[in-house]
C-alpha cells in the first residue's frame, strides 16, 4: 500500500509539471483584453514552483494610439485585473528605438487606484509612417507572474518630397541638347513612387522616351537629370521648363528652371524675339480692295524677360473679306504690348484686368497694366483711359491698385478703383475694399470681403464672401456676394449666389453639377433676374471613350425701365434640356455627339 500511495504520488507530480508549459501558452494565447490574465497559468505557476515570479513573463494584447511625429501622446493603459489585490505593484516603462517616455520609468502603483495609468510618450521626428510599438508597460509583483503590455503607436502619414535644381547658370545652344539636372528629396515618413512630368516651351522635346517611376525612401535624396531638345529655331534668351513631380494624381512638388539659349550665328543685339511681319490682300463681295498689314514679336529677350507684341494697320469692309483674311490667319487687332518674367508682367495698349468682386470686375481701356508677384506677396496696378464709344471721342480715366501678402496662412489684401466709361449707358465706380482668405475645414478656404462703393446713382456697403476647395480629383465652391450698383459699377450682379461642385468618384465615374442665382438692375433694366442648374454624371467606358448624361435649366427674366418714348414692359425665356453626350479619340481623330430634348419658352409683356 505504501509503494503504491508513492507511485501515485510520483505519477501526480508527472501529470501536474507536464502541464506548465501548456498552461502558460494557454494563458497567452486565450487572453482577449488587456487588464485580463489566465487562471491556468497563474495557477501552474504556483504548481511548477519556480524560484522567482520574474522567470515568467506573459504578453496581453496591445494597446494601440495615434500620433504625428515631433507631438506627444498620453497613453492609458488598463492595469490587469490580476493584480486588483496584490499588496505591491511596480509598472516599469521601456521604450523602444527612438520614442521617449516622459517622467519616471518605474512607479508604485497604490492599491487605491488599480484600473488604469497614464503614461506620455513622445514620438520622434524620424518615426515612419504605420503601428510600431513605441514602448511596453511591464506590470510586476512578488506573488504574481510579470505581465507585459506593449504600446503601439499608429504614426500618421507625412509627405514632404522637395525638388532642389542644380545652382548655377543653365545655357544650351539652339538646335543643341541641354541637361537640366536636380535632386529630388524625400524629407516625409514614408517611401513615395514619383514621375518627373515636364512642362516645355512650344518646340522644344524630351529626350527621355519613358520616363521611369522613381522610389523615394524616407530621407532619402536621388538625383536626376532632363535631357532637352532645343528648337534651332528657338528664340534666343530665357526659357522656362516647370518640373512637376507626380505620385498618381497627386502634384507632391514643383519647381521652375530657366534655360539661357543662344544661337552660335548671332550675338549681342542680333539674338532676341522671332518678329513675324504678314500682309493680306483680300476682295470683298462688292469687288472691294480690302488689305492688312500685321507685325508680331514673340519670344524671350535677355534677363529672363519675354515679349509679346502686335500691331495691325489696314481695313475689313466687307464680310467676305472678313472670312478671307481668317482663313489666313490675319485679323485686325489694336496695338499692344506685354513684357512677362517669373516675377511680374507689364502690359502696354490696348489691356484689361479685374482687381475683386467688390473693387472692380474687367475694366478694359488702352493704358498700362503692371503685375508683380512674389512668393509673400503681389501687386496689381492699371492706368488707362476707356474706349471711345462708336461716333463718339468721349473717354474717361481707369485707375486702379491691389495689393496682397501672406501673413502665416492667412492672405491679406486691400484695393481701391476709380473706373469709369463713357457711352450711352456709361459706368462708374469709386471703391475702397479689404479681404482675408485663410485655410478651412477640410482643406478648403475660406475668403471674405468688404468695401464702400459709390456708384452713378448712389453708395453702400458691399460684401462678398465665399469657400473653395481645389484639389486634383474634386473642386467646389460657394460664393455669395452683394455689390451695391450691380454691373453698372463693374459688378457682376447686385446680387450673386453660385455653387460650383465637381467630384471624381471612381477611377472611371464623375459627376459635375452647378447652380446659380441673380439679381441685378441697370439704368436701362429696373429688374433683371437668372437662375439654374445643371447637372452631369459621366462614365469613361474606357481611357479614350466617355458618355455623359445632363440635365440643366435655366430662367431669365428682364422689365425696362419707361421712357419718355416708351411705357416700359418684359420679357424672359425659360429652358429646361435633357441629354446625352458620347466622345472618343483614335490617335490624331476625335469624334464628339449629342442629342438633347426640352422645352423653351419666350415671354414679352406690356
Amino acid at each position: 500500500m505504501i509503494s503504491f500511495r508513492r507511485a501515485g504520488l510520483s505519477a501526480l507530480s508527472l501529470i501536474i509539471s507536464g502541464l506548465a508549459p501548456f498552461g502558460v501558452a494557454q494563458g497567452q494565447n486565450t487572453a482577449s483584453q488587456p487588464g485580463t490574465t489566465n487562471a491556468v497559468s497563474l495557477a501552474t505557476w504556483n504548481v511548477a514552483k519556480h524560484d522567482s515570479a520574474d522567470d515568467i513573463e506573459t504578453t496581453l494584447p496591445s494597446v494601440v494610439v495615434s500620433g504625428a511625429p515631433r507631438s506627444f501622446q498620453v497613453v492609458s493603459i488598463p492595469i490587469p485585473d490580476a493584480f486588483a489585490r496584490v499588496m505591491k505593484l511596480e509598472l516599469e516603462m521601456i521604450p523602444h528605438g527612438d520614442f521617449v517616455v516622459l517622467g519616471p520609468r518605474t512607479r508604485s502603483l497604490p492599491s487605491s487606484s488599480r484600473r488604469q495609468v497614464g503614461v506620455t510618450i513622445g514620438i520622434p521626428a524620424s518615426g515612419l509612417a504605420g503601428r510600431i510599438v513605441a514602448a511596453e508597460a511591464r506590470f510586476s509583483s512578488p506573488a504574481s507572474p510579470t505581465l507585459i503590455v506593449p504600446i503601439e503607436i499608429d504614426i500618421s502619414l507625412v509627405r514632404l518630397v522637395l525638388l532642389r535644381p542644380k545652382s548655377g547658370p543653365i545655357n544650351g545652344q539652339a538646335g543643341s541638347d541641354v541637361v537640366l539636372p536636380f535632386d529630388i528629396v524625400n524629407s516625409g515618413n514614408a517611401s513615395e513612387t514619383v514621375l518627373a512630368d515636364l512642362v516645355l516651351p512650344s518646340g522644344w522635346a524630351s529626350r527621355d522616351a519613358h520616363p521611369a517611376a522613381i522610389v523615394i525612401q524616407p530621407g532619402e535624396t536621388v538625383k536626376r537629370r532632363a535631357r532637352l531638345k532645343i528648337p534651332a529655331l528657338s528664340s534666343t534668351g530665357s526659357s522656362f521648363v516647370k518640373i512637376d513631380l507626380r505620385s498618381g494624381p497627386d502634384t507632391l512638388a514643383s519647381e521652375m528652371m530657366t534655360v539661357e539659349v543662344f544661337n552660335s550665328g548671332s550675338i549681342g543685339r542680333e539674338a532676341g524675339p522671332l518678329i513675324t511681319t504678314g500682309i493680306a490682300h483680300a476682295m470683298d463681295e462688292n469687288g472691294h480692295a480690302n488689305r492688312i498689314f500685321t507685325v508680331a514679336a514673340t519670344g524671350a529677350l535677355y534677363d529672363s524677360v519675354r515679349i509679346d507684341a502686335r500691331m495691325s494697320q489696314g481695313s475689313a469692309l466687307g464680310g467676305a473679306a472678313s472670312n478671307a483674311f481668317a482663313r489666313l490667319g490675319a485679323y485686325q487687332s489694336a496695338t499692344s504690348v506685354t513684357l512677362s518674367s517669373p516675377s511680374g508682367q507689364l502690359s502696354l495698349g490696348n489691356t484689361g484686368t479685374s482687381f475683386s468682386d467688390l473693387t472692380g470686375l474687367y475694366p478694359y481701356g488702352q493704358g498700362g497694366r503692371l503685375n508683380l508677384q512674389h512668393a509673400d506677396w503681389g501687386l496689381l496696378g492699371m492706368g488707362a483711359l476707356s474706349l471711345p464709344a462708336i461716333g463718339s471721342t468721349e473717354r474717361k480715366p481707369m485707375i486702379g491698385l491691389r495689393a496682397e501678402r501672406l501673413f502665416g496662412d492667412a492672405q491679406l489684401s486691400t484695393s481701391f478703383s476709380h473706373l469709369a466709361d463713357a457711352g450711352t449707358s456709361p459706368r462708374r465706380l469709386d471703391a475702397v475694399g479689404v479681404g482675408a482668405a485663410v485655410p478651412s475645414i477640410f482643406g478648403s478656404t475660406f475668403k471674405a470681403e468688404i468695401a464702400e462703393r459709390r456708384f452713378q446713382d448712389g453708395s453702400g456697403l458691399g460684401w462678398a464672401t465665399g469657400l473653395v476647395r481645389t484639389g486634383p480629383a474634386s473642386n467646389e465652391e460657394f460664393r455669395v456676394t452683394h455689390a451695391p450698383g450691380g454691373s453698372d459699377a463693374f459688378a457682376r450682379a447686385a446680387n450673386e449666389l453660385v455653387a460650383n461642385v465637381s467630384e471624381r468618384l471612381s477611377s472611371r465615374t464623375s459627376v459635375s453639377a452647378s447652380a446659380w442665382r441673380t439679381t441685378d438692375a441697370t439704368s436701362v433694366f429696373s429688374g433683371l433676374k437668372s437662375n439654374g442648374f445643371s447637372l452631369r454624371p459621366q462614365y469613361a467606358i474606357r481611357a479614350a471613350t466617355t458618355v455623359a448624361i445632363e440635365a440643366r435649366s435655366y430662367l431669365f427674366d428682364a422689365t425696362s425701365r419707361p421712357t419718355p418714348s416708351n411705357t416700359g414692359g418684359g420679357f424672359g425665356s425659360r429652358e429646361d434640356q435633357l441629354g446625352i453626350s458620347f466622345s472618343t479619340y483614335v490617335r490624331q481623330y476625335y469624334l464628339n455627339s449629342s442629342a438633347y430634348i426640352g422645352n423653351t419658352t419666350r415671354t414679352v409683356s406690356q
